[in-house]
């Protein structure tokens, strides 16, 4: 996992300066992707990051592929992302 090779902090750190709107969704979509199956990786971004993710989402210039990323990055951190994991396997038993 990238929280296993310190691959997290850096990232976020691209979130911080003064980055691109591109790569800051691209930065946004690969925490997203880490930290959906990854425990130890999302309880990295919940330590260092959740505020600059939520900066980002308040602000007026952020694009709507940027918007999705950090909302759904936001919704894994904050388990939305398994309770619907557990409502598709749910509604697939029937």
């Amino acid at each position: 996992t990238l929280h296993r090779c310190g691959g997290i902090p850096p990232l976020l750190g691209l979130l911080y300066v003064d980055s691109s709107p591109q790569l800051i969704e691209h930065t946004l979509g690969a925490i997203w992707k880490a930290c959906t199956r990854c425990e130890e990786n999302r309880a990295s971004v919940i330590a260092n990051g959740v505020e600059v993710i939520e900066q980002i989402l308040a602000a007026d210039d952020s694009g709507p592929e940027t918007l999705r990323c950090g909302q759904g990055l936001l919704n894994v951190l904050r388990g939305d992302h398994a309770a619907s994991q557990i409502n598709r396997s749910e509604k697939n038993a029937f």
